[in-house]
């Protein structure tokens, strides 16, 4: 059975016994834009309109501004408007001196070593501490799967089960080293692929419903081959393409399948080396579009022994269905697994 469903999150800190720090030493050392930056991310500037991020908010109404007395916000839909420390308190639903914990904690200002009583917020996948390292490194915060991933990923043919064993995890709020560069909304989620590769974790933050410039993050080493610890030891078949997504859809289908980083990516000879020894035929898959279609040919030059085929021609090249997941998308299970076996027993004909 599918395990999606919705279950509460514990929220991250429940006034245990902690050091004490006064408001006024905490803004001695960062200051209120600092804070509002850090927990709304990149989308946050001084006096620009915003979707709000402490609901759901189709047509942003929400604002920082500067006053007298420092910066406050507001949300003009609902007339709510506070300081920056009554903004942290409705983030995350904590009491004011929480908020201030917090606040120390997240920037270093509190040393890690003197919180350890401090319930730590659930569900980080991650090999660093973001609150204390100024780095470009990718830490997040997993969420529970809801409804709103089952619509995603269902229509794929992908359950919540499948995505596990491919280590892809729904975000509640990522971070780029100090700074929150996502939070949860359910018009634009964001999934987490995880890699572990030399013991460092390594995240591709993916984001289906974002412009082209915010859909991909990610500090992967370009040389990882995306489920390749979930490949089979040897088979008669195995697809190169280029998205985990379509890894995945593969899986439905009964092909083992791994996918480079990019489509203009290489593959180390040693690792081609090996997968040639455990599999009978080795087929590429690319997109049939420029990067597509240069990548495909400087493999199979590097690679004689390469199979490809596209799923698209000049004919269909603009019917939408791009990939593997577009097709699955817009039809059957068993008819993604006929075009599949069609293009593979092609090879099969040219090769008698």
């Amino acid at each position: 059975m599918d395990c999606y469903g919705n279950i509460k999150i514990e929220k991250p800190l429940n006034g245990a016994s902690l050091p004490f720090i006064t408001k006024k030493e905490l803004l001695s050392k960062v200051s209120e834009y600092q804070i509002y930056a850090y927990y709304i991310g990149d989308d946050f500037t001084l006096g620009k309109p915003m979707s709000s991020p402490l609901r759901t908010d189709n047509n942003p109404s929400f604002s920082v501004f500067q006053t007298n007395s420092g910066l406050r916000y507001k949300d003009h839909s609902t007339a709510e408007t506070g300081d920056v420390f009554h903004f942290v308190g409705d983030m995350f639903n904590l009491s004011f001196s929480d908020v201030i914990l917090k606040i120390s904690n997240d920037f270093g200002i509190i040393k890690v070593n003197s919180l350890k009583s401090i319930p730590r917020t659930r569900g980080f996948v991650s090999t660093i501490t973001p609150r204390v390292q100024y780095s470009k490194e990718i830490s997040i915060k997993r969420r529970y799967w809801n409804s709103v991933d089952k619509e995603y990923w269902s229509k794929y043919g992908i359950t919540s089960k499948l995505l596990n064993k491919y280590k892809v995890f729904p975000v509640e709020r990522a971070y780029i080293g100090l700074i929150m560069y996502y939070s949860y909304n359910k018009n634009n989620p964001c999934y987490a692929y995880m890699e572990k590769k030399d013991d460092k974790y390594t995240f591709k933050l993916y984001q289906p419903y974002a412009s082209k410039n915010k859909k991909w993050r990610s500090n992967v080493d370009s040389s990882v081959l995306q489920g390749w610890s979930q490949l089979p030891d040897e088979g008669e078949n195995l697809v190169i393409t280029k998205s985990l997504k379509d890894v995945m859809v593969f899986n439905t289908i009964g092909y083992p399948s791994v996918a480079m980083q990019s489509e203009v990516s290489s593959i180390k000879e040693s690792v081609m080396i090996e997968l040639y020894n455990r599999f009978e035929n080795i087929y590429l898959l690319q997109d049939y579009d420029k990067a597509g279609i240069v990548g495909t040919y400087s493999l199979t030059r590097e690679y004689p022994f390469l199979k490809w085929f596209f799923i698209q021609n000049k004919k269909t090249c603009n019917n939408g269905l791009k990939d593997i997941s577009d097709f699955r998308a817009s039809s059957t299970i068993e008819n993604t697994k006929r075009l599949i076996d069609f293009n593979l027993n092609q090879w099969k004909i040219k090769m008698k």
